[in-house]
């Protein structure tokens, strides 16, 4: 794929909380900063929030909306939502900071490519922190990536599985 046509990022992701503050709350504990608020009363309020540092993937929108269902699992529904932090340094220096504030934080999973820590937010949205390192090239040289499926070693005994759920793409 040519450079100018591949995706570099995020802009950001829009959360729908029951209770925004709570979520606020953690997204402070993790580094954002409030950058705008609009109260609408009659559509609910719209927070905004950054983090310094990146060019993609710095803002969290915080959107309460008064009488809004909830979430169900099926398509077209996230997962969890992944933060992006340099090292495991930082990584564990937040995880701390959300466990002193009683957050039940996972310990670091070895997610082959990266480091992974996983807690649910107050309102039940599932928030991933993820590392940097070691990177996508610790495996492959870069003028191969995405020509085969790379797994990582507790997936290798399910790549018949993994693979037979792929969609067949023709370069």
């Amino acid at each position: 794929m040519p450079a100018e046509y591949a995706l570099r990022g995020f802009h950001g992701v829009t959360v729908h909380p029951h209770n925004g503050q709570l979520t606020a709350d953690v997204l402070e504990l993790m580094g954002y900063e409030q950058v705008d608020h609009e109260p609408t009363p009659q559509d609910g309020d719209w927070t905004r929030f950054r983090v310094p540092g990146p060019d993609h993937a710095q803002f969290i929108d915080l959107y309460n909306e008064p009488n809004m269902h909830e979430g169900r699992w099926g398509y077209g529904t996230v997962h969890h939502v992944a933060f992006r932090v340099s090292d495991d340094e930082h990584q564990m220096a937040i995880r701390q900071r959300l466990r002193d504030a009683g957050h039940d934080v996972t310990t670091m999973k070895d997610r082959n490519y990266f480091h992974s820590v996983y807690f649910r937010e107050p309102n039940g949205v599932n928030f991933e922190i993820a590392t940097d390192p070691p990177g996508f090239l610790h495996d492959e040289p870069v003028d191969e990536l995405g020509t085969e499926l790379k797994l990582p070693p507790f997936l290798q005994d399910r790549r018949d599985e993994v693979e037979a759920q792929l969609a067949d793409i023709s370069v």
